[in-house]
């Protein structure tokens, strides 16, 4: 009796092996946690097994799931709340390789936790991959300075147009790895969401006339936000007098869409109408827009590839881009100069389409990154 309590204590204390996956995906952003989830999806249908590490707005989005990896030390309000410069403490990342051991890891650029996650299963031997959700050179994006000031030696950073890829070749950071041109997976979301939506159920649903031109500004969240919206703002009432044209507004997922309201408020605009979370998303409204307007935000490039017209609103010579580089895209400042562009591109709405070819951007990215993968983990 006493040998059996003894081999009971002994199987009672041995630790579990961690969980042998093929891939590890980090997620911190909507940016990058989107992409991710139609790689992840393909997984699925590829019988690819993987385990997900959500940290920040991702961890959010993503709610329950059993993909999910524990994060043992962290509240849920921690883990939605980290910041993007946060390291994770050295014992949660034990506990992680304790809950798996991934062949490849997957990780979003968002955040200094997801190059912490990169370097520390390349310790392991792991194959490291970083996905790059942004169209603008890595120089001039905020977000991810945090990632590529931890990062170390990875293997490969995936992107998604040729535009970007010289950002990559200078940097110091990410120049010595394998870089590769794949494409944007949301980008075939936007193709899925021109071909599904019913556009007259839509315009009556947010109350839009047939013959209203719409125009959408999508929102963002960085210190000079606030100034070029009120710009953008006075600009839309300027055209006022233009009753068919219809100004929506959809704000960051990061935001609860007040400094918006505020502005409008403030500046008595009748013909600007801000879309609640809820509604219908920035995509769908696209479908019925003949030009898409923004500050700083990676989605202009996105609608570019849907063939609409693409103004940003940002002080000339602040926002490197490739769009406004090769006359892709419009930029202005001033209310005027937002009016008068607008004008412009209404009434010529339709007839300077950007070839995606122009955008450098390659189709099929999720069958790209997959294929990849598939590749790494022998199947």
């Amino acid at each position: 009796m006493a040998g059996l309590i003894l081999l009971v204590g002994i199987w009672q204390t041995t630790p579990a092996k961690p969980e042998l996956v093929d891939v590890l995906v980090c997620v911190y952003d909507i940016g990058d946690a989107g992409p991710l989830e139609k790689v992840t999806a393909k997984f699925d249908r590829e019988r690819i097994s993987y385990r997900v590490v959500a940290i920040g707005k991702a961890a959010e989005k993503l709610g329950v799931s059993e993909s999910l990896v524990s994060l043992k030390d962290l509240k849920s309000k921690e883990i939605i709340n980290l910041p993007r410069e946060k390291l994770l403490s050295e014992q949660l990342l034990k506990d992680i390789s304790a809950q798996c051991q991934p062949k490849v890891v997957l990780a979003g650029m968002a955040a200094a936790c997801q190059a912490q996650l990169l370097n520390h299963f390349k310790a392991q031997g792991a194959y490291t991959v970083a996905f790059y959700d942004n169209f603008d050179p890595i120089t001039t994006k905020e977000y991810v300075q945090p990632f590529l000031k931890e990062v170390g030696k990875i293997d490969v950073y995936m992107i998604p147009a040729k535009a970007t890829l010289k950002s990559f070749q200078e940097h110091e950071r990410t120049k010595s790895a394998k870089l590769e041109v794949v494409g944007q997976p949301m980008l075939e979301e936007w193709d899925e969401i021109f071909t599904v939506t019913k556009r007259a159920d839509l315009r009556k649903k947010i109350g839009l006339a047939d013959a209203d031109q719409v125009v959408l500004f999508v929102g963002g969240y960085d210190d000079t936000y606030q100034e070029y919206f009120t710009r953008f703002v006075e600009g839309a009432k300027k055209l006022e007098g233009q009753k068919d044209v219809k100004f929506l507004v959809t704000y960051h997922p990061k935001t609860d869409g007040s400094l918006e309201k505020k502005v409008i408020t403030e500046q008595k605009a009748t013909n600007v109408q801000v879309i609640d979370k809820g509604g219908p998303s920035s995509m769908q409204l696209a479908t019925l827009a003949k030009v898409l307007v923004c500050h700083k935000s990676g989605m202009g490039m996105q609608a570019l590839y849907k063939g609409l017209s693409v103004v940003y609103v940002v002080k000339k010579g602040s926002y490197p881009n490739f769009a406004l580089e090769q006359g892709l895209a419009e930029q202005v400042e001033a209310a005027d100069e937002v009016a008068e562009t607008l004008q412009r591109l209404l009434a010529a709405a339709n007839s300077n389409r950007a070839d995606i070819k122009d955008l450098g951007v390659p189709r099929d990215a999720t069958l790209a990154i997959v294929g990849e993968i598939k590749e790494r983990i022998g199947k």
